[in-house]
């Protein structure tokens, strides 16, 4: 009869290592909570005796057919961006309120909507009816 040692298969216990890792998981989730960065301001754009220029808000009405009211003013669409950098020669963007008529498709509001923030305007608020 012959004895002797069985012998079995080294096997790595993962319990310390997942133990580990929660504890850094947890560490740099409360790390990145008081993370502070630093307050930067940005120099606004300044006429040529050096102030400031105003911001302006504008008002886009998407009237159909091609068709926009830049503030009072009507337009095509293809002329939209031309009459939306020659006011940021005068002053700096503002709020683009943008609001449609009557039953107007959204295709035609968004596209509105991206010619106002292609030119400038990074802030746009919908004005319901």
């Amino acid at each position: 009869m012959a004895m002797g040692v069985k012998r079995g298969k080294a096997e790595i216990n993962v319990t310390p290592m997942i133990d580990v890792l929660l504890v850094l998981l947890i560490i740099f989730m409360v790390v990145q909570e008081h993370s502070v960065g630093l307050d930067v301001q940005v120099p606004q754009q300044t006429d040529s005796q050096g102030r400031p220029l105003p911001s302006q808000d504008i008002t886009l009405t998407v009237l159909g057919g091609d068709k926009v009211r830049l503030d009072e003013t009507d337009l095509d669409v293809q002329d939209l961006p031309d009459h939306l950098r020659a006011l940021l020669t005068r002053s700096t963007p503002g709020v683009a309120f943008v609001r449609g008529e009557n039953e107007i498709d959204f295709a035609q509001v968004a596209e509105v909507i991206d010619v106002a923030k292609g030119n400038g305007w990074k802030r746009i608020g919908l004005v319901p009816k």
